[in-house]
């Protein structure tokens, strides 16, 4: 009677009736109500996780484990290789996920084989599901163990003070003693500010930083800790920037020796054969004192053969075409 009232009442409103329930009168609301239904349906079966389960039997005859074994279910029996695999009885059903055997019994308990027994388990999707986060979880924490075991690699090769890798304490430039129990920077005995986990404290360039387990550094400001760079980093930076500047100075020092026109070796400023005047400022090889073209970290400008080289901190030679640089041999 009730769907006979509500037909009865699309039929004299006609199409704007499209209020009734969707789930109970799709039909009467056409063609466009059904294709949004059928897309709805679409994206739900999309949303929908993939199961972890690979294989069940039944429906599958037999099953393949990761070891190469095979599994059969036979009048209520799983047979591993053709033998009952453990004391199993009454069994109703065999599941396989994550290299993982199952078994259900009439009763619907599941079990999972050990390789040698079955242990009470829960049932197959959730129990994978569980061992999929655990393996993720452990799989974290190695990423995060071998970036700490990396970064006191290299604190241990940079040689700054740092606990535990070279010393049990540290007293800054200020005379505050830092020491490191139970995961806990301190300064003077006492915590300093809320850190926790901590794995190394370290002494660079009159500042205290501090490594935690997840592989994050902080530098300690006098209050409290801020987020910060790898001080082994920054101090192997700092190694080879100073080794790069080293090399640049001696190949602008043996440039002047070779009597050639160089800034700031010998000249302050060079006049070419255009009658350009060129400067150096800051890093920045300049003609007629604008930059010229995209140049940067220039060390020496020379003039050689009517033409002009700059030098950069990484010991690089480039000459000037008169547009843009291009890659050079040493002038002299």
């Amino acid at each position: 009677m009730t769907a006979y009232i509500i037909r009865s009442r699309v039929s004299r409103i006609g199409a704007g009736a499209c209020w009734v329930s969707l789930a109970l009168w799709l039909a009467a609301c056409g063609a466009g109500t059904s294709t949004s239904s059928g897309a709805a349906g679409a994206a739900a079966t999309a949303a929908r996780p993939v199961s972890l389960v690979e294989a069940t039997m039944p429906p599958a005859k037999e099953i393949a484990d990761a070891a190469g074994g095979k599994w059969t279910l036979v009048d209520g029996v799983a047979l591993l290789n053709g033998q009952r695999a453990g004391g199993n009885a009454n069994t109703v059903a065999v599941a396989y996920a994550r290299k993982v055997i199952y078994s259900k019994n009439r009763d619907g308990l599941w079990f999972a084989w050990n390789g040698s027994g079955w242990i009470g388990s829960r049932e197959p999707e959730l129990a994978a599901a569980d061992q999929q986060a655990a393996d993720e979880r452990k799989a974290a924490a190695d990423k995060k163990a071998a970036a700490a075991a990396a970064a006191t690699a290299r604190l241990a090769a940079s040689g700054l003070l740092a606990i535990p890798v070279n010393m049990k304490s540290i007293k800054d430039h200020t005379g505050k003693l830092w020491t490191l129990e139970n995961g806990v920077a301190l300064v003077n005995g006492q915590p300093a500010g809320g850190n926790a986990n901590t794995i190394a404290v370290v002494y660079a360039d009159n500042a205290i930083y501090s490594q935690n387990v997840d592989g994050l550094w902080f530098l300690w400001n006098g209050a409290q800790w801020v987020g910060a760079k790898d001080p082994a980093l920054a101090w192997e930076e700092k190694r080879a920037a100073e080794q790069q500047a080293a090399a640049a100075a001696a190949a602008a020092a043996s440039v002047a020796a070779s009597g050639l026109l160089a800034i700031p070796a010998n000249m302050k400023t060079i006049k070419d054969a255009a009658g350009k005047t060129w400067t150096l400022v800051d890093g920045v090889a300049l003609v007629d004192g604008k930059p010229a073209a995209g140049n940067a970290n220039t060390v020496a400008v020379v003039y050689a053969k009517n033409t002009i080289y700059t030098l950069n901190r990484d010991g690089l030679w480039f000459s000037w075409t008169g547009a843009q640089w291009v890659s050079a041999r040493d002038p002299r």
